[in-house]
């Protein structure tokens, strides 16, 4: 038989602060969650905004060096 849970768990070594392990537990027990499930869902968070905030960067570029968008823009500010 597969082991399915192989395929999707990573084993990782870490040492966080003990105030943040303590972060965790307290907001696992309140939301009756576990705690590793709590600190992934927090990581996945951080690395989606993070990429939300490349994507948004990368717009803002291609904006600003396309002069016609940016003229646009320039001439009628109240649409943004």
């Amino acid at each position: 038989m597969l082991n399915l849970y192989a395929k999707l768990k990573t084993e990782l070594k870490s040492n966080p602060d003990a105030d943040i392990v303590e972060h965790f537990k307290s907001e696992a027990e309140v939301s009756k969650t576990g705690c590793q499930t709590l600190t992934n869902q927090t990581l996945r968070e951080k690395i989606n905004g993070s990429q939300s905030d490349k994507n948004a960067d990368k717009v803002i570029e291609g904006v600003l060096q396309n002069g016609t968008a940016l003229s646009k823009l320039k001439a009628e500010p109240e649409t943004i």
